[in-house]
């Protein structure tokens, strides 16, 4: 206030320029940014996923209940996203095919669509035709998923008119290693056959799932054929409710009298032998029964690399248990899934006896059923060192000579009929008849040389078995008449209900 008044500052000269307000700062063009103005303009509520965020190259949205509203945003990210390694939609079962045609399409115009390795749609219901065509797209152009691996569609209805373009195209793809087309409808169109072997031309493939697809007698056959092919080196497959019940063929093709039903799945089972690179299987709810259990007996005792089987619910009763235990306890199989599988089913007739194959019988070769009952009386022949002349007798037909692939697996006829009696009794040899009073004895020590020494490890593994099963009679008589136990054996089965009570 004693300031002088040349000292106070003067407003005209203060105040030079007229007050304008700051530029707004420039928005970044970035993926996030992106996604949240077209949230803002659309008036939608984000996401919070790491893939939106920035801190993720993996879109992982499986089970989040997004709908369409929530996908569109997203689509317009992938013009500017560096990288996506993973793509999981799996289980939004709001999602259509408004929103994810534009984000298959952004993704095709976006480089980072080629470092895409796992595409999964999994039970994305309300998909159709123009997802799928633009998958088809995706894979064929250059510049798109070229490094796929993973591809799951499992769940999605395929129309008829398209499977066959979807399937040439993944057989040409030079990456994939894993596809998953369960319940996809693939039984349902009449080129099915040929949509598998354009499938089984990817020479990378390792694992796929047919599952709840039905499948006839034809396709079946064709997928037991294309496993057993030397370039295919699938390791794992899953054909889990595949048998057709409306395409049954007949066991008996020229007697209507004696016709019978047959498995389709039986024509597959049977080529199992020659898939060597099989290491897991799924068969479950087939409706296979005690002629599936004697077929995989056939196929599987000597496999390779198999170390895993699923065989539940179908109904092979108390004498497929048999043929089970057998298969499990020689094989190279680590674990065997047969929930509800022991304690449903009839055997309609006599059941073939591994431990006792003595008998008349009539074979119609055209069966698988029948080709494994030859196979398996012949590896009774060279077990107890005897050749088929001395055991087969009273052949409707010449005995031939019966030969062994590179694989061990015996080569019998495909077509045609034979009958004959089986006899073992002259592995005992002529002498035998001389010393009456060794009969008894040397007829045990024969059916001992059928039975299976049970290692104490297969025994541990069928530990699992025992506890799952609430009636334990079939598996107990099936270990009973096939298998040398000893106290050691008894002890485990006896501490597992001690433990119990």
């Amino acid at each position: 206030r004693g300031d002088s008044a040349e000292s106070q500052p003067k407003m005209a000269t203060t105040f030079t320029e007229v007050w304008k307000p700051a530029p707004p700062a420039q928005k970044s063009a970035g993926p996030t940014n992106r996604y949240m103005t077209a949230c803002e303009r659309g008036g939608i509520l984000p996401t919070p996923l790491d893939f939106i965020t920035g801190g993720s190259t993996t879109l992982d949205a499986a089970n989040w209940a997004l709908a369409d509203c929530d996908i569109i945003p997203v689509a317009t990210m992938f013009r500017s996203v560096p990288e996506v390694k993973e793509v999981d939609l799996s289980q939004n079962t709001l999602l259509t095919d408004r929103s994810l045609v534009p984000l298959l399409q952004k993704m095709k115009r976006n480089p980072a669509c080629a470092s895409l390795s796992r595409l999964s749609l999994r039970q994305c219901v309300r998909l159709g035709a123009p997802v799928i065509q633009e998958i088809i797209n995706l894979v064929e152009s250059s510049s798109g998923l070229s490094n796929l691996k993973i591809l799951d569609v499992s769940g999605i209805p395929f129309p008829v008119r398209i499977q066959l373009d979807f399937c040439l195209a993944l057989g040409e793809h030079s990456n994939l290693e894993n596809l998953q087309l369960a319940d996809v409808g693939l039984g349902s169109n009449p080129v099915a056959k040929q949509c598998l072997e354009a499938l089984f031309r990817c020479n990378t493939l390792s694992a796929l799932d047919l599952s709840w697809n039905s499948f006839g007698d034809e396709v079946f056959g064709a997928i037991g054929a294309y496993v057993s092919q030397p370039h295919v080196h699938l390791r794992w497959l899953s054909l889990s409710n595949c048998s057709s019940a409306g395409t049954e063929a007949m066991e008996d093709r020229h007697s209507a009298e004696q016709a019978k039903p047959f498995k389709p799945v039986n024509l597959m089972l049977e080529c199992l032998a020659k898939a060597k690179s099989l290491t897991y299987l799924d068969i479950s709810i087939n409706r296979l029964d005690l002629t599936g259990a004697l077929i995989l007996e056939d196929a599987l005792s000597r496999h390779r690399s198999l170390t895993e089987l699923d065989v539940s619910r179908n109904p092979f009763g108390s004498l497929g248990a048999h043929s089970l235990m057998r298969m499990y306890a020689v094989s190279r199989l680590e674990r065997l899934h047969c929930i509800e599988s022991f304690d449903v089913g009839n055997a309609r007739g006599e059941a073939f006896q591994v431990s006792n194959p003595e008998g008349v019988y009539a074979l119609n070769l055209s069966l698988p059923y029948h080709r494994s009952i030859l196979r398996m009386l012949l590896k009774y022949c060279k077990r107890l060192a005897m050749s088929p002349k001395q055991a087969f007798t009273d052949c409707s037909s010449t005995v031939p000579s019966f030969s062994q692939d590179e694989d061990g697996i015996f080569q019998v006829p495909s077509s045609g009929r034979m009958s004959f009696t089986f006899s073992s009794t002259k592995s005992l040899g002529p002498e035998i008849y001389q010393e009456p009073d060794r009969i008894p004895q040397a007829f045990t020590e024969r059916l001992e040389m059928t039975k299976i020494p049970l290692r104490m490890d297969k025994a541990v593994l069928m530990v699992p078995i025992f506890e799952s099963l609430q009636d334990k009679l079939p598996l107990i008589d099936a270990l009973a008449q096939n298998f040398l136990l000893d106290y050691s054996h008894i002890e485990l089965l006896c501490n597992l209900e001690m433990t119990k009570i």
